[in-house]
């Protein structure tokens, strides 16, 4: 009960159906994050705060770690418990106090805020919010695009954006934290560590260099690729009645084995770059983890650092192996947001076609009706297919055949002329 209401709280941190005038944002990448993430900058840098709480908190604990193999260096064995406390109690006691309380106090925040807050409420602003713009564009828009690319692209901005800043907040942050803290504490020891530390860090930012634009181009691709698979499925099914009653299911399959072809190339491509990350980064964490321990052991040699030292060392190189891994792995799933953002940013900002003029005046129906004088309609400039259609309809009336006069193409569809002859609406 006690959690239930903790969660409550930061679920009500962010409103994302809160009142709001359909705006449209900006078309740019970085405009148009800071378009939605203005709106909720308060728990964006709780998670900042916190995450780097977490970083300092998990290099502490490989300090923690040293710390204590000194100490046990330190106390004969048959001093026992009673001897251990009497010298080292309340350092002991305050690195409990650190790893049982602050670590899991900031853990539970920074899951609070990212589980509770960010993806209910900032996600769902965003689709909210985009969806309502989008939803008042023009109906030529919808007619020249797929139903589900729309929809794909709508759905993932919420999704890409809030993935992007909690990879960015507790990923790359946290990496940036825990990197600068490993370096400090080990340049205590010894600034040659720390060198080997920093020579590191700079090899893995000249890998990143280079596959980091090259994953955010192939994930820009996949985005649209998948967005336009999607489109594809959703007209097929959409569609599914026409294409049974004219029998066209291979001529469909081809319409969607293409759609495949293409989603499978930028898969190939995206994952053959993937492939290549993770290969330089097992040979560089490989050559650094074991020049480090070496040196760790020559200084232990020469009596510059202890064994509590050498294990702290390791420990933190070891994990610092595993955070380069992850991190790069998150910068291929920054670059995949990134892609998906901007491919949804697009679609999104695209401006309305069709608006009022500024000195328009509020419609004010007095004596409603509907009237066409003489319509004529054809596709894209060719033959006509409704031609000199006259029709009226006053309010509160209803017509079961609105062709009277109207001269019908014989190739236009059935479903055109079905509605034409069987409108039923009552004004």
């Amino acid at each position: 009960m006690i959690f239930q209401r903790i969660a409550e709280l930061f679920e009500r941190w962010i409103d994302p159906l809160a009142a709001r005038s359909p705006e449209r944002p900006p078309e740019k990448l970085v405009p148009f994050l800071w378009y939605f993430l203005r709106q909720a900058k308060w728990p964006f840098f709780a998670m900042l705060v916190v995450g780097g709480g977490v970083a300092v908190m998990e290099t502490a604990s490989f300090w923690f770690m040293g710390v204590l193999i000194d100490i046990l260096d330190s106390i004969p064995r048959e001093a026992g418990w009673s001897g251990l406390m009497a010298e080292y109690g309340w350092v002991l006691i305050g690195m409990a106090f650190a790893m049982v309380v602050v670590r899991v106090s900031l853990t539970t925040l920074q899951m609070l805020i990212e589980e509770q807050t960010i993806v209910p409420g900032f996600n769902n602003l965003v689709r909210w919010q985009s969806y309502r713009y989008v939803a008042r564009q023009s109906l030529d828009f919808f007619q020249n695009d797929f139903a589900g690319r729309i929809v794909t692209k709508v759905s993932a901005a919420g999704q890409s954006i809030g993935d992007l800043m909690s990879s960015l907040l507790q990923v790359v942050w946290f990496m940036a934290i825990y990197a600068i803290s490993t370096m400090a504490l080990v340049a205590a020891l010894d600034w040659r560590l720390a060198a080997l530390i920093a020579l590191w860090i700079v090899v893995f930012a000249v890998l990143a260099r280079f596959f980091v634009p090259r994953i955010r181009e192939n994930a820009r691709e996949l985005a649209e690729a998948n967005s336009m698979m999607s489109g594809r499925m959703v007209d097929s099914f959409s569609n599914i009645m026409t294409l049974k009653l004219f029998g066209s299911d291979d001529g469909n399959d081809g319409y969607m084995r293409r759609g495949f072809e293409r989603l499978i190339a930028r898969v190939q491509a995206f994952t053959r770059l993937i492939t290549g990350v993770r290969a330089s980064l097992s040979l560089l964490s490989g050559v650094m983890i074991t020049a480090i321990a070496a040196f760790s052991v020559h200084l232990w040699f020469t009596s510059d650092i202890s064994s509590g030292d050498v294990a702290f060392t390791l420990g933190l190189s070891l994990r610092l192996s595993m955070l380069l891994g992850r991190l790069m792995m998150q910068l291929n799933g920054i670059m995949r947001a990134i892609g998906t953002i901007q491919n949804s940013a697009e679609l999104i900002s695209q401006p309305i076609g069709l608006v009022d003029k500024p000195e328009a005046v509020p419609l004010v129906l007095r004596s409603p009706e509907v009237r066409f004088d003489s319509v004529s309609f054809g596709y894209d400039g060719g033959k006509g297919v409704i031609r000199d259609l006259s029709l009226e309809v006053s309010a509160g009336r209803r017509s079961a055949s609105l062709a009277a006069r109207a001269r019908v193409s014989p190739r236009s569809s059935i479903c055109c002329y079905a509605s034409m002859t069987s409108t039923r609406e009552e004004f």
